[in-house]
């Protein structure tokens, strides 16, 4: 699964809610600004509930799964 996080840096206020409660440390605080690292990301999207500003959104990339349906008679 992967996924697409979205920070929109010119509503963002530095609160810092993300770094301290994201429980897989996607966001960091580097040279005073948010950073992201989306690798770590395990979807749970606490950060956009939490972010007072909604500067987050976090989206789940497509990664062309396919679903086969059986008829069943």
């Amino acid at each position: 699964m992967r996924v697409k996080i979205y920070l929109n840096r010119d509503i963002c206020n530095k609160c810092k809610l993300c770094v301290d409660y994201c429980p897989t440390s996607t966001f960091v605080l580097e040279s005073e600004e948010i950073k992201v690292r989306e690798e770590r990301c395990i979807y749970c999207k606490s950060c956009e509930v939490l972010c007072p500003k909604k500067a987050i959104r976090i989206a789940l990339l497509d990664e062309g799964l396919t679903i086969e349906v059986h008829r069943v008679l």
